[in-house]
């Protein structure tokens, strides 16, 4: 049943295309979020290297990639 008072300010179908791309936002975001925190647990291993130069570009690499997820969220 339509509630006939909301007529003039009320718009389903705004309503509905906006909650639809809510949603593609927010998955996108989680899968992002899901990522960066892949990125972050996989950095753990890196700090066990022995290495000392292996350990520092690995760590410059992670780094670069850890600000591009920054960004993107």
């Amino acid at each position: 049943m339509l509630n006939r008072k909301a007529d003039g300010y009320a718009n389903p179908d705004l309503v509905n295309q906006l909650y639809e791309k809510y949603r593609v936002l927010k998955y996108d975001i989680d899968q992002l979020r899901k990522k960066r925190n892949e990125h972050a647990a996989a950095l753990k291993n890196v700090l066990l290297i022995e290495d000392e130069d292996k350990k520092e570009k690995l760590m410059e690499s992670h780094h670069k990639i850890g600000k591009s997820f920054k960004t993107d969220l």
